[in-house]
């Protein structure tokens, strides 16, 4: 949204033809008690000590003060000195993280430290050294080694760079009650008078390190107390680290914000056990199933934890923050990892998945986010509508992905697909899918392009494309789905399933709950609108970035597509209606 009004959660400009509480904010909360270390040094004066040559000390001294032996000096590969230089340096450039005595304050977190600053950050421009890149991506494959060891490194940084200036902590500035201001019949001029200099306010470094929040001009929804707050948000994915401190706090009731749901029940059929992609058994048609919501590293990734910390991430004045970080959050659990569906699509079943829409229904959700399964074990479904193939060819690949869910429903047989329609079908939540990670997809997944082939669904679907950090559109298209389609950011920090903060969730997987949290913004602020209407709103209100029109080639990467977040994709013929 902009200062206009010309907003995602404000305005209702056009119609579709078809159709809590946060964690207390102090000045403690905001870094006055950070870690300082052995040996910090106090400053006065208002000149920024944080030079280039001031970073790159402490980052060498740093290094130098783990021995061999160390597992920090093995495990982060110090013995390499050509990596390690190149990594001192890029550390020296960050001088401007701590112009300010804000930054000083969030930067001098270890936690805070390790996002932005210093080797592992994966978000640097593509012309940084491609072995330094490499470097960086082992480096965080392993979360263990990532909260262990590079903690570890941030604090011996951190011991040898000066201390923080003091900063006294500034409420941002809050419209208080938009909704009650205007239902009073105050003009909207001056409900959101002083709008934009609060939206900047908001602008802490907790904040910035998540684009997706400047990219959507969430600042702007913040500013006039749209956090999220009294919206209930639902996530069915790898379960959630409900004790990572960014999922910490009570809600307006006095219960956790966060928490995980359990589901309950007994398998429709049997199926295969998979642990990931290796064959583990069986599931019994009839064996009684309780599954939590909590993270069980025995059966899940940290998919989960990471998605849920996209949408709904703590503001308290360290990591990161979520979009909706107000909005309280319930977590299910799909029982598998992010590659659940290698247990094959059609293995998966009704009655687990089932309970957990109904266990998210009973906590009065109105969004379910559904970020899960990037891969699947039916070679067709996973390689439906490349660019390559014509149009005719795509539907037939689409065709052919969803005749295994066809036929098995022609014979009496429900799967966990049937189970996503009859949880449309039974409740008002707005279902909000990954359309897929594909580069050439001109489609999305089968599971996000449902209401093609169950067009009563529609109204309760979401499916979600993205874009990357270079604003590129480089995964699954909307293609046949363009009607409940949007764009959301991905490649921003997110919360990690040891307690730590990682600091690149990407692909669509992210771009859903960035979507997520930004429908709760418009729940929030029309209290009185079904889930289905706010998800219009969000559809019609959103902004087109390109011109429509088939010029421009699917497959062409070059961001020549590339749409804001939140934005409709249409691929109509130019001169016809866009909604």
């Amino acid at each position: 949204m902009d200062a206009a009004g010309n907003g995602f959660t404000l305005s209702q400009k056009r119609k579709r033809a078809t159709g809590s509480k946060s964690i207390p904010l102090t000045p403690i909360a905001l870094g006055l008690a950070l870690w300082l270390g052995q040996g910090s040094m106090a400053w006065a004066d208002d000149a920024n000590p944080y030079t280039s040559p001031v970073l790159e000390s402490a980052f060498r001294k740093a290094v130098a003060s783990f021995g061999p032996n160390t597992d920090v000096y093995k495990n982060l590969r110090f013995a390499y000195a050509d990596i390690v230089d190149l990594a001192a340096k890029d550390f020296a450039a960050q001088s401007g993280k701590f112009d300010s005595a804000l930054k000083q304050n969030y930067e001098l977190q270890p936690e805070n430290l390790t996002i932005g600053a210093m080797l592992g950050d994966t978000k640097r421009p593509l012309d940084y050294a491609s072995r330094l890149d490499y470097y960086r991506s082992r480096l965080f494959s392993n979360s263990g080694r990532y909260t262990t060891n590079i903690l570890d490194f941030s604090k011996a940084i951190i011991a040898n760079l000066p201390a923080a200036k003091p900063y006294t902590y500034v409420e941002p500035g809050v419209s208080s009650n938009l909704n009650a201001q205007l239902n009073a019949g105050q003009s909207w001029a001056g409900a959101t008078r002083d709008w934009s200099a609060n939206a900047q306010t908001w602008k802490t470094p907790e904040a910035q390190v998540n684009s997706g929040l400047d990219r959507t001009n969430a600042y702007y929804a913040y500013a006039l107390g749209m956090t999220g707050k009294g919206v209930n948000v639902g996530v069915l994915d790898s379960g959630i680290l409900t004790e990572h401190f960014e999922f910490q706090g009570k809600n307006a009731q006095g219960q956790d914000r966060v928490q995980a749901v359990t589901s309950t029940g007994e398998y429709y059929a049997t199926h295969p056990r998979y642990i990931h992609d290796t064959p583990d058994g069986q599931f019994q048609k009839g064996e009684h199933f309780s599954i939590s919501g909590e993270y069980d590293p025995k059966i899940n990734d940290g998919h989960g934890t990471e998605m849920s910390g996209v949408l709904g991430a703590s503001r308290n004045g360290t990591g990161m923050h979520g979009i909706a970080f107000d909005a309280n959050i319930f977590v299910a659990n799909t029982g598998g990892t992010d590659d659940n569906r290698f247990q094959g699509s059609n293995d998966l079943d009704y009655n687990a998945f089932m309970a957990s829409y109904n266990a998210l229904a009973a906590k009065n959700v109105s969004i379910v986010n559904q970020s899960w399964g990037q891969n699947s074990r039916n070679d067709v479904e996973n390689h439906f509508g490349n660019v390559g193939d014509s149009a005719a060819d795509n539907l037939r690949d689409m065709t052919a992905a969803y005749r295994p869910f066809w036929d098995k429903a022609h014979a009496g047989q429900k799967t966990w697909m049937d189970a996503m329609a009859d949880a449309a079908r039974q409740n008002t939540f707005i279902q909000i899918i990954s359309a897929g990670n594909d580069s050439h997809g001109a489609n999305p997944d089968t599971n996000a392009n449902l209401p093609f082939f169950k067009p009563d669904i529609e109204s309760k679907f979401l499916s979600i494309t993205g874009y990357d950090e270079t604003s590129a559109q480089v995964y699954n298209r909307c293609g046949t789905s363009k009607w409940w389609c949007v764009m959301g950011v991905s490649g921003i920090p997110s919360t990690g399933p040891e307690g730590e903060i990682i600091p690149n969730a990407n692909g669509t997987s992210a771009a859903a709950p960035s979507v997520s949290g930004a429908l709760a913004l418009v729940i929030q602020r029309f209290p009185y609108m079904t889930a289905s209407q706010a998800r219009d709103v969000l559809l019609t209100t959103s902004s087109l970035q390109a011109p429509d029109g088939p010029d421009t080639p699917v497959g062409d990467l070059t961001g020549g597509r590339t749409y804001d977040n939140l934005q409709p994709v249409h691929d109509a013929a130019p001169g016809t209606p866009q909604v």
